[in-house]
């Protein structure tokens, strides 16, 4: 569900003739919890604010400020606890707006303040590393290159006429997810490279962790990379929104995007690269699939990173219509 986020903040913005400092409205259900967005007028910072009672065991250590949002922890007069998180970037206006939308749906209709809070200390986590992630200046080349893949692989399954609600739901990469696509408890994995390239990179030790999935599949798309044609991300993403039948699916997968830092403002950034399809590459990621995960893993040692040759996992190539089987 969307709460009309932007077009709330709009409409304060549009009051700064008021005589007030600051403009609040409630966006949330419960009776028992209040729930707003606020826009500071002399400013124009945007705030998102929990009002919780002063029975409600907050834990300030899990209240850190994370890129670009500030967050705040008020006593009031009535010793209330107002939660505060302030957008101090204007240029993450978009992906604040996002993470407002998502602790909201959650919250939304829930009375407990315990149940609340303990919410609100799992999105921070969350989204304090997509609010790290997003990139001045677009997206880098491999980021890019990543992107089209995960794109690929949508415009596959829409082509193949699979449920496009289930299709863009399933995309969960975005949202932090250890694998791209979960749905029917199987993941894919996706895995893009340029040219001959005999390397698979794998960012984490999760990436092939298959725990509580039935099945885990990778795949891979080999492309060619040209200047100045027609095979764009940009025009990838438009032939996406064309093929999704419903404004709420294009507005959720707009909304992955810009939390992967792409924004249909930037088009221009992307516009002089071409993408080629050359080879397409199932693999089964079994017990016995070559890889590093965290449970076989010392604890002390962090951000892993590796790489796995080709040639050394040909024998788990499978039908490429075989994630397709996951979402019937």
């Amino acid at each position: 569900m969307k709460y009309r986020i932007k077009e709330i903040f709009e409409q304060q913005t549009n009051q700064s003739e008021l005589e007030v400092d600051f403009i609040t409205n409630k966006i949330n259900s419960s009776q028992s919890v209040n729930i707003s967005i606020g826009t500071i007028l002399i400013t124009g910072a945007k705030t998102l604010v929990i009002d919780l009672s002063d029975s409600v065991s907050v834990n300030d250590e899990m209240l850190k400020s994370f890129k670009g949002v500030t967050i705040q922890k008020i006593i009031r007069k009535d010793s209330r606890n107002n939660i505060t998180f302030i957008l101090q970037d204007s240029t993450l206006y978009d992906i604040f707006c996002l993470f407002i939308n998502d602790v909201v749906e959650e919250c939304n209709d829930k009375e407990n303040e315990q149940e609340i809070i303990t919410i609100i200390y799992r999105k921070i986590t969350k989204w304090s590393q997509l609010f790290g992630k997003v990139r001045k200046g677009g997206l880098t080349p491999n980021q890019q290159v990543g992107l089209y893949g995960e794109l690929l692989f949508i415009k596959l399954l829409l082509k193949e006429k699979i449920d496009s609600f289930d299709v863009i739901k399933s995309w969960v990469g975005p949202q932090g997810d250890n694998q791209d696509f979960f749905i029917n408890n199987s993941a894919v994995e996706i895995k893009t490279s340029i040219k001959n390239h005999p390397l698979i990179k794998i960012s984490n030790e999760y990436q092939l962790d298959k725990t509580n999935r039935e099945n885990l599949h990778l795949v891979l798309f080999e492309l060619d990379r040209k200047n100045n044609d027609d095979n764009t991300l940009p025009s990838l993403i438009y032939e996406i929104e064309h093929l999704l039948e419903h404004d709420s699916l294009i507005e959720g997968f707009y909304s992955n995007l810009e939390i992967i830092g792409y924004h249909p403002s930037d088009d221009k950034l992307y516009s002089n690269t071409s993408y080629y399809e050359k080879n397409i590459l199932t693999y089964e990621v079994t017990d016995e699939f070559p890889k590093i995960l965290s449970s076989n893993t010392n604890k002390q040692i962090v951000n892993i990173s590796y790489e796995i040759e080709l040639s050394a996992i040909q024998n788990y190539i499978i039908d490429n219509n075989k994630p397709f089987d996951i979402y019937l």
